[in-house]
């Protein structure tokens, strides 16, 4: 083995990180919001497991919508633990940068790693990990918005076709289609044990395969630049045609308390209030006070996914013209450090509490929360 002494550690506190802050600031920087980030994300890990704990409480065998909302929740939670370890990870690495700065600083002769894999690996695994999760919560979003805008367009033809068993299969072949699009870009990666010359030791490290990036494009495209367009647009139909039938039953129920309280005498039948007919149109004062209630919050919550959903369609499609967009590089964490305040500041449990006080019921619970996580993973 060689006696040559190792290179000297340049590393100092005056280094500028990219040109705009100093590695003193950098780390300062990312702890602060590895530690905000990390809070909101153990947050969306407790509200998902509540919603959990409601629908089971509901009884996940009453409909295919209830038991969509569950798989939904579950889909949103793991996505959440998959977000807590991936900020773990960040702050790990950003406290062994520290730990090198004051290495470099103090001439300090103890320099040891915080675990033996390098979080930075575990990291990048994860956060390849969320976008599985990611991608079916979507597909789940669109899934009930979809159904939910059928049982108000055409009651009586689609209010009880979204069985459980209809559900399960389509769900699991969200799930599928999603781990499809992610296990190619996790099958380029290994973590060997590489030697350390900063440390003067051994441990595991992320490598990438020559491949991944060509597959990560593939991937990419049938992905974030299809099927987040399309999810959008899709849910912005759904949303339009719900706020027409919700004005429209209001309209119906205004005008018809204005006939009973002047000069109705009699009971009014017509083709929309009747229940037991066999009309397969549109139903207006169908829509009672639970189910307007209802679609009010479908559609309130809908609206915020869609909003906090543009900003990631409007990137995906700036990476094609400017690569520094792409996941990883400069222009990705200006993006994300705009996007994540926004998307954690619309939390629908802000709503709940801003839309009433109290939980009323079990029912209650679940039309206010129907879509309550379908924000989080953007």
């Amino acid at each position: 083995m060689s006696s040559t002494a190792p290179n000297p550690i340049v590393v100092t506190g005056r280094h500028r990180v990219r040109g705009i802050l100093t590695i003193a600031e950098f780390v300062l920087s990312a702890e602060i919001l590895g530690v905000i980030y990390g809070s909101l994300n153990l947050f969306g890990v407790i509200t998902n497991l509540i919603n959990v704990k409601t629908f089971i409480k509901m009884g996940i065998a009453q409909d295919g919508i209830t038991m969509a909302f569950l798989l939904l929740s579950l889909s949103d939670l793991c996505l959440s633990l998959c977000s807590l370890v991936t900020c773990a990870c960040s702050y790990l690495t950003t406290a062994e940068i520290r730990q090198i700065v004051n290495y470099a600083a103090a001439n300090d002769t103890r320099l040891e790693f915080l675990i033996m894999v390098d979080p930075m690996a575990i990291g990048v695994f994860s956060f390849n990990v969320i976008f599985i999760f990611n991608t079916t919560s979507i597909l789940i979003t669109v899934y009930l918005a979809v159904a939910r805008c059928l049982c108000v367009v055409r009651p009586l033809q689609f209010r009880n076709a979204i069985t459980m068993k209809k559900t399960l299969i389509t769900t699991t072949c969200f799930f599928l289609f999603s781990l499809a699009t992610r296990v190619p870009v996790l099958a380029h990666m290994s973590t060997p044990l590489t030697y350390n010359p900063i440390y003067k030791a051994w441990r595991r490290t992320l490598m990438l395969h020559s491949d991944r990036e060509r597959i990560q494009d593939i991937t990419w495209f049938s992905s974030s630049l299809t099927m987040y367009p399309t999810a959008q647009l899709i849910l912005t139909v759904c949303v339009i045609i719900m706020a027409r039938r919700l004005k429209q039953a209001s309209v119906f129920r205004s005008s018809a308390a204005v006939g009973n309280n002047s000069t109705y005498s009699k009971t009014v039948k017509t083709p929309q209030t009747d229940f037991s007919g066999t009309n397969d149109g549109p139903s207006i004062s169908t829509l009672n006070n639970r189910e307007a209630r209802v679609i009010q919050q479908l559609v309130l919550l809908t609206s915020i996914f869609i909003a906090c959903n543009i900003p990631k369609i409007i990137r995906n499609f700036a990476t094609v013209f400017e690569p520094e967009f792409d996941t990883g590089d400069r222009k990705f964490w200006l993006c994300a450090i705009i996007k994540c305040p926004v998307r954690m500041s619309s939390r629908p449990e802000v709503i709940r509490i801003w839309r009433r006080r109290g939980i009323r019921s079990a029912f209650s619970q679940a039309s206010v929360k129907d879509l309550s996580d379908m924000i989080w993973h953007f």
